[in-house]
């Protein structure tokens, strides 16, 4: 009886916020043309974090602590590198850093493809030379500073952060930490230790800072197209703390985690030498190198057919500008208001979104691109949104690489994998409307 009952209150909970959220989402549509931007952005991260409240598994275990300060720490963290002078030395450090890494790809892709690895030269402007080879060589340098321990006062240190203001496991901060730095399957190594007996929550975590994240390598191959580098870099280490909160909303702990209170970081063994961990990070960049030129290929003739066949469909019923990109950008409109950017820009930035989440982040940059008439604050909101690894075709990547440093937690990985996805997404839309207000 008691059990039915509290049943009938949680169900009532539920039902009464997805009522709520309805209401804010409309009343957006109503406010927004009398909102100044920033105060669009705010009435956006509510919206947002009360959308992920709504899905949560258990709405009365909410720590709302922890989101409380997970929010008060993303603010700091954008402060800090958008609007103070240690924040602007510290990326104007990191863009001559890229610029250094860009010149020794310049060198090293001209020595083994000439001409087609300069965009000056007779073949113009191609993808997979000029873009995708940084990944490459930052693979290397990444695996390097890995290797060496130089990135691990980074990583501790902002993972003590996260662990003692949002009361997290240390796990769970070191995984999201590494993100930043480092692909899905790389930044579980920094806890592959502690995978096998990781609880529900802590996995859910782990997966939703990867699909929330970028890694390094990516990042500097996307600057290398001319998107905004500290959008970007910003993107990434804020939603460090949007993807931690956010999970605890969706699956909160109810467990006692093995690592509560405690940070160990602790490296991979398996690597004997430095040679073998540049060479290891080489080889391992070269896969995805591969993966992301199949994908491209694939998926940007899929989106072509699937165009095509809409505009067929459309011409029947004497409908014009019928297409999937147009369906997309109806679907995901919602998303693209509710993150601030101007309302003329609203259907554009839509159609980004979906082409994101279904296709991938780099066919959805390539897209961007090409929109011109978008203005520079939908951009860099778009830059934001986009800039994490939240699409399906990155769901069986990350649960396998994942899966393979604990074979027991497969089938839990498998089970979230999508949600960890949906939810990761969530995170880059917080992400864009903290930088909106602070724009």
């Amino acid at each position: 009886m008691l059990k039915q009952v509290s049943y009938q209150k949680m169900m009532s909970l539920r039902v009464l916020s997805v009522i709520m959220l309805l209401i804010m989402v409309s009343g957006a549509y109503l406010l927004f043309p009398m909102m100044a931007p920033a105060y669009k952005c705010m009435y956006g991260l509510v919206t947002f974090i009360f959308m992920a409240f709504t899905f949560s598994e258990n709405q009365r275990m909410v720590p709302w602590k922890t989101v409380l300060f997970g929010v008060l720490l993303q603010f700091l963290m954008a402060i800090f590198v958008l609007k103070t002078p240690y924040g602007l030395k510290l990326f104007s450090l990191i863009q001559s850093m890229i610029d250094l890494v860009n010149a020794g790809t310049m060198q090293a892709t001209s020595f083994v493809f000439g001409d087609l690895a300069n965009p000056n030269g007779k073949m113009g402007f191609v993808f997979a030379f000029q873009v995708l080879s940084i990944i490459i060589v930052v693979g290397g340098v990444m695996s390097l500073l890995y290797y060496t321990k130089i990135m691990n006062p980074f990583i501790k240190g902002l993972s003590w952060v996260m662990m003692k203001t949002m009361k997290l496991s240390g796990a769970e901060s070191l995984a999201s930490t590494a993100n930043i730095f480092l692909g899905p399957t790389e930044s579980a190594l920094v806890v592959k230790p502690f995978l096998a007996k990781m609880t529900r929550s802590e996995l859910f975590a782990l997966l939703v800072g990867s699909f929330s994240n970028m890694a390094i390598s990516v990042v500097m191959s996307l600057s290398m197209m001319k998107i905004d580098i500290t959008a970007l870099l910003t993107s990434s280490l804020i939603s460090a703390a949007s993807s931690l909160y956010l999970a605890k909303i969706i699956i909160p702990e109810t467990q006692t985690p093995e690592t509560n209170g405690k940070l160990e970081l602790k490296n991979d063994d398996s690597t004997s030498n430095v040679m073998e961990a540049v060479m290891n990070g080489i080889m391992e960049a070269g896969q995805s190198v591969l993966y992301i030129v199949f994908m491209l290929i694939g998926f940007i003739a899929l989106i072509y057919l699937l165009n095509q066949s809409c505009v067929f469909v459309g011409s029947l019923f004497g409908l014009e500008n019928f297409s999937f990109n147009t369906i997309l950008g109806y679907l995901f409109s919602p998303f693209a208001l509710l993150m601030g950017v101007d309302s003329k820009d609203v259907h554009a930035v839509g159609q980004l979104l979906g082409t994101k989440i279904s296709v991938n982040e780099f066919v959805a940059f390539l897209d961007l691109l090409k929109m011109q008439e978008l203005s520079d604050r939908s951009r860099v909101l778009a830059v934001y949104a986009l800039s994490g690894f939240a699409n399906f075709s990155c769901v069986a990547i990350a649960v396998a690489g994942i899966s393979v440093f604990a074979p027991e937690q497969k089938k839990t990985l498998s089970q979230i994998g999508i949600k960890a996805m949906l939810t990761g997404f969530l995170a880059t839309l917080v992400g864009a409307t903290i930088g909106g207000i602070l724009m």
